[in-house]
């Protein structure tokens, strides 16, 4: 069984002291110490095994994702803005929702960007986002279906339906389409190699 540190230093941040309920914790404390989760962060197990492992309902883990996401209205509805400056007339529903999956990669970086989406968009010239832009509903329907699966990713589920690697964070439109990469640098492009939910 390996071994591994954690800081206590998580007790003295103030969104788990006055944010977290009881189960949050619970599960945060699951996921530093599973066996299932790697150095980066990744686990590979399924919603059965967190289930079975933390002797909690199916039906309550989803719960926790139903409620988590009321809490990201304001920055669902930022999302659905910048995709409609980004890629309103890019064809195909996994290019969209690859824009709002490069703003959630931002988010979760752990280097030079911001730990939130509405300081990951409202950034100096870093997404198309302004406040007076028209949100439209296929939109918001579409960041709801994206912020669900980065939050069911964050819960340990595997293969959630994300169409952007985690690690690339920029992207410029040409010829009809975002093309993302890696670094702001770098000539090489997102190939679409993993399998897209949507049906388009």
């Amino acid at each position: 069984m390996p071994n591994r540190n954690i800081t206590t230093e998580m007790w003295n941040d103030p969104k788990i002291v006055d944010e977290f309920e009881a189960l949050d914790i619970y599960l945060f404390q699951y996921l530093l110490t599973s066996p299932h989760t790697y150095l980066c962060g990744i686990m590979k197990c399924s919603l059965r095994t967190i289930s079975l492992e933390c002797k909690l309902e199916l039906d309550e883990i989803r719960n926790r994702i139903d409620e988590k996401l009321l809490n990201f209205d304001e920055e669902i509805k930022m999302l659905a803005q910048v995709v409609y400056n980004e890629a309103r007339g890019v064809k195909g529903t996994h290019h969209k929702a690859a824009v709002m999956w490069c703003v959630l990669n931002r988010v979760d970086s752990e280097t030079e960007f911001h730990n939130s989406i509405k300081e990951v968009v409202t950034h100096p010239n870093a997404f198309a986002w302004y406040s007076s832009t028209r949100v439209q509903k296929e939109f918001v329907e579409l960041a709801k279906d994206v912020v669900t699966r980065w939050l069911l990713e964050k819960e340990g589920i595997e293969e959630v339906g994300r169409v952007l690697p985690v690690d690339y964070y920029f992207f410029h439109g040409a010829n009809g389409y975002n093309h993302f990469r890696k670094t702001y640098t770098s000539k090489e492009y997102w190939d679409w190699s993993l399998e897209s939910p949507y049906p388009d």
